[in-house]
């Protein structure tokens, strides 16, 4: 595995190949504002369609703090953020994205993130998921301090 300076450190973090399930608990000690409802929802979702419930939840409390984010600009939708484009590529529902529709966020993140993490696993391995961010390596490393956080508090390993 090829190692991107700080990437490595973070591999540290890493204990072994087992993923493990998230619970409504660990989302609101990561984020206090999140009720309860939300958490248990949340958490379910994660645990249903994501390749890793704990690295999705780091991702999306970067993306969004766990919160819908409201349509900007920069055309990201929702929980996830996920880029206009991006979702219409992955054939996600625009209209149920933007009605924050928390099914189908979850869903289309979890497409994206099975998706980038098989095509950079060859250069990344365990760090694949930076190429959910973007397949630029300075914009990984950036991507990477900003999550690290986030994947400590989860106890994150892949």
């Amino acid at each position: 595995m090829g190692c991107i300076g700080t990437i490595c450190t973070l591999a540290a973090l890493n204990s072994g190949p087992s993923i493990r399930h998230l619970t409504a608990e660990e989302l609101r000690a990561l984020q206090p504002d999140l009720d309860l409802y939300r958490a248990v929802e949340l958490s379910s979702l994660l645990n249903e369609y994501s390749p890793d419930p704990v690295l999705s939840a780091a991702i999306l409390m970067q993306e969004s703090g766990l919160r819908d984010v409201h349509p900007s600009s920069t055309q990201d939708i929702g929980i996830a953020q996920i880029h206009e484009p991006t979702a219409k590529h992955y054939k996600c529902n625009l209209a149920r994205l933007r009605k924050h529709v928390l099914s189908e966020a979850i869903q289309c993140h979890s497409r994206i993130l099975r998706d980038k993490q098989a095509l950079c696993r060859p250069a990344l391995g365990k760090m694949s998921f930076l190429c959910y961010h973007s397949i630029h390596r300075e914009k990984q490393r950036v991507y990477l301090r900003q999550i690290t956080p986030y994947l400590r508090a989860l106890h994150w390993s892949e």
